[in-house]
């Protein structure tokens, strides 16, 4: 993938592509409530609603221009929460996806989410062919030690 392709993984392109799905879910799947938690999906959804800040803010704290399409990283960040993800915002914006879920518990929602997951994977997967493609060999050996989305291990410490 070369340069020019870069420009088109754009994450204003991928929230468009997520927005209009979800718009067209939410108005065309029953409302249908699934189960009920309670206050069990209050609680499941205020933490995932904390990893995402944790995770948005560090990644932004570190990277400032992670959340930009990949033609505007100009360098390869290991260190922080990217040594425990390699895509913290998305893998941040999964969770709080599955955590809205929880606390609504319709079927629209959780076509919705999935439909989120599923574009989000997909853009990953774009995003890696064009960090590969900028960055060689040393993205390959940090995608050998680094999961995509989902830490091995959660340490919530100072990273």
């Amino acid at each position: 993938m070369g340069k020019n392709h870069e420009k088109l993984v754009s994450p204003l392109l991928m929230w468009l592509i997520v927005i209009i799905g979800i718009i067209i879910f939410v108005n065309i799947i029953p409302k249908t409530r699934i189960f009920t938690l309670g206050i069990f999906g209050l609680i499941i959804f205020l933490l995932t609603l904390v990893n995402w800040l944790y995770f948005f803010i560090n990644a932004i704290n570190i990277h400032r221009k992670a959340a930009f399409s990949v033609s505007r990283i100009d360098k390869l960040v290991k260190s922080g929460v990217y040594s425990k993800v390699r895509h913290p915002i998305y893998s941040a914006d999964i969770m709080l996806a599955f955590g809205i879920f929880f606390l609504y518990l319709t079927l629209n929602v959780l076509i919705s989410v999935i439909w989120l997951t599923f574009i989000l994977i997909i853009w990953m997967n774009l995003e890696e062919k064009s960090l590969i493609s900028k960055f060689g060999n040393e993205y390959k050996e940090y995608k050998k030690k680094v999961p995509m989305f989902f830490p091995y291990k959660m340490s919530y410490k100072k990273l």
